[in-house]
C-alpha cells in the first residue's frame, strides 16, 4: 500500500530544503569533493557553476556537506561579487542563492526584492534554526576595496567572478584563522580585468582548478532521464558567437581568439540590401564621439516589431566625418543625414550618444548634451530631444556583437535576412566583414554608433537567450 503520508511529509520537506532537489553531474560531483583549501571553477556558459557553488555554500552553513568533512556550525561566510547591481539583479547570483535557501531556517525579516536582491543594510543571510544556526552570510563586492574586509575572520569566501588581486591579498589572511576555504568560478569574457595572477596559481599547483566545458554531458544529471541543454542547443549556441568568445563562452579558455571577424554570420551577398525605413518602423541616430578627425560618425537605423520575438532591424545610412570637426559640425551632418531619407527630426523615436570625449591638449570636448544644444540652434527649438548614453561595463562591447551576429544569422523562408544593410551605409557593412576586436581600429567607431543605435532600439537581450529568439 503506498505511504500517502509519508509521501506528503517528504514533498513538503523537499520544499522546505531547496538543496534536496538539486541533482547533480558528474563534473558537479567531482568539483564538491575538492578538499584544498581554494578552488577555481572556470567554466562555460549554463553548466550550473553558480548552482553548485551556492549549494556548496549553503551545505558548509549547515554542516550538512554529504561529501566530506566540513567546519561544525555555526560558521562565518563572506560572498563576494563585481558590484551590488549584478549580484542583485534578475536572475543573478542573490536570486539563485535565495531558490536554493531552507526558507524555514532562516530569519524571517530576510527578503528577496527581484531584480534588486537581497534586503537589509547591509544585506546577510542569518541561519536562525535548523542545523546551520548561527551561520550568516555575509556580502561584499570589489567596487568597495579591501578596506570593508580588513580585520574580518570567516570560515569560508565564495566569490562570484574572480576578485582583483589586491582584494584576493585581502582575502586571504580573513581564511588563516580557521583554515578556511575559498571558491572561485566565473566564465571568461573578452575585456575581464587581466587574470595572469590566477593562471600562475594555478599554473604552481597553489590553486585547484576544474575547467568543465559547456556540452551534454556537463548537463545531465546523475541517473536523470535528460539533460537540461542538448548537444544540439549548445551547437546552436555555438554557432551564434562571435568567433572571439566562442571558446571562452564554450571551453572556459582564458583568452580570445582575435585574428577573424568577429561577426561570423555576415554575408555580404546577403545582408547589404536596399532598403528604406517602412511606414512606422521605430527610428534610431546612434552617435559616436570624437575629437580627431575621421572619428565623429552617426549611424540611422530602422526596426520593425522590436518587441516581437524576432524583429527586423535595417542600418539605413551613415555620416562619418573625414575631417576634426566642432558640435555644430555634428549638429549639421545628423540634420544632413535625415534629410537624405525625408525623415523629419521630430520622427526620430530614440536618441542615443557615446560618454563624452575630449582632448586636453586640444582643449576640445564632445559631448550628448553640447550636440543636443546645437541641434536645437539648428532646428530652432529651445530644447531638443535628449540623447541617451548607453550602458558600459567590461562585456558591453561583446553583448552588442553577440546581439548583432545573432540577427545576421536570421532569416525567412523566402531568404529575407533579419539585419540588413543599405549600400550607403558601406563603412558600417565593412566593419561588419572585418573587425576583429581591435578597440583602435578606424571602422570601430562606425560599429559603435550602429551598435547603440540597435541596443537602444532592442534592449538588452541576455546572451543566453539568443540562441532561443534567433
Amino acid at each position: 500500500m503506498v505511504d500517502l503520508i509519508g509521501a506528503s511529509r517528504m514533498a513538503i520537506a523537499s520544499q522546505r530544503n531547496p538543496l534536496d532537489r538539486v541533482r547533480l553531474t558528474p563534473w558537479q560531483l567531482d568539483y564538491v569533493q575538492i578538499a584544498e583549501s581554494m578552488a577555481l571553477l572556470r567554466a562555460g556558459n549554463q553548466i550550473g557553476k553558480t548552482l553548485i557553488k551556492l549549494w556548496e555554500m549553503i551545505h558548509h552553513c549547515r554542516g550538512t556537506h554529504p561529501y566530506r568533512r566540513i567546519f561544525k556550525p555555526p560558521i562565518k561566510v563572506l560572498a563576494m561579487g563585481q558590484t551590488w547591481e549584478q549580484m542583485g539583479k534578475t536572475g543573478g547570483y542573490m536570486e539563485e542563492l535565495w531558490s536554493l535557501l531552507p526558507k524555514g531556517e532562516i530569519a524571517k525579516n530576510i527578503r528577496l526584492d527581484k531584480g534588486r536582491g537581497i534586503t537589509g543594510k547591509p544585506p546577510r543571510i542569518v541561519f536562525t534554526s535548523g542545523p546551520g544556526k548561527g551561520s550568516v552570510i555575509n556580502f561584499g563586492t570589489y567596487k568597495q576595496g579591501s578596506a570593508p574586509h580588513a580585520g574580518v575572520t570567516v570560515h569560508y569566501v565564495d566569490c562570484d567572478e574572480p576578485p582583483p588581486e589586491n582584494i584576493l591579498q585581502e582575502l586571504l589572511p580573513r581564511l588563516l584563522r580557521f583554515g578556511g576555504h575559498m571558491r572561485i568560478g566565473f566564465t571568461p569574457v573578452v575585456g575581464m580585468p587581466d587574470q595572469s595572477f590566477l593562471r600562475e596559481k594555478v599554473k604552481n599547483g597553489t590553486l585547484v582548478e576544474r575547467n568543465p566545458w559547456l556540452e551534454e554531458s556537463s548537463c545531465w544529471p546523475i541517473g536523470a532521464p535528460r539533460p537540461w541543454i542538448t548537444q544540439a542547443d549548445v551547437d546552436a549556441f555555438a554557432a551564434n558567437l562571435i568567433a572571439a568568445e566562442r571558446d571562452m563562452r564554450i571551453k572556459g579558455a582564458w583568452d580570445p581568439i582575435l585574428d577573424e571577424a568577429w561577426l561570423t554570420n555576415f554575408i555580404r551577398k546577403r545582408h547589404i540590401v536596399p532598403c528604406e525605413a517602412p511606414p512606422g518602423a521605430f527610428l534610431v541616430v546612434g552617435v559616436d564621439h570624437g575629437i580627431a578627425a575621421g572619428k565623429q560618425t552617426a549611424v540611422l537605423a530602422a526596426v520593425v516589431g522590436r518587441r516581437d520575438l524576432r524583429p527586423y532591424v535595417a542600418i539605413l545610412d551613415e555620416e562619418c566625418a573625414e575631417l576634426a570637426t566642432t558640435p555644430a559640425d555634428d549638429a549639421r551632418a545628423i540634420l544632413k543625414l535625415l534629410k537624405r531619407h525625408g525623415i523629419p527630426w521630430r520622427r526620430i523615436d530614440e536618441w542615443v550618444g557615446d560618454r563624452p570625449a575630449e582632448s586636453r591638449h586640444q582643449m576640445k570636448r564632445k559631448s550628448n548634451m553640447e550636440l543636443e544644444r546645437n541641434l536645437a540652434v539648428q532646428v530652432g527649438v529651445r530644447r531638443f530631444p535628449r540623447f541617451h548614453t548607453p550602458y558600459k561595463n567590461r562585456s558591453s562591447v561583446a553583448h552588442g556583437m553577440h546581439l548583432i551576429n545573432a540577427m545576421l544569422g536570421a532569416f525567412d523562408d523566402d531568404g529575407t535576412p533579419h539585419f540588413m544593410i543599405d549600400p550607403k551605409a558601406e563603412r558600417f557593412a565593412t566593419f561588419c566583414e572585418i573587425w576583429a576586436g581591435n578597440p583602435h581600429h578606424e571602422l570601430k567607431d562606425v560599429g559603435d554608433a550602429g551598435r547603440y543605435a540597435v541596443e537602444r532600439a532592442l534592449g538588452k537581450v541576455p546572451i543566453q537567450r539568443l540562441t532561443a529568439i534567433y
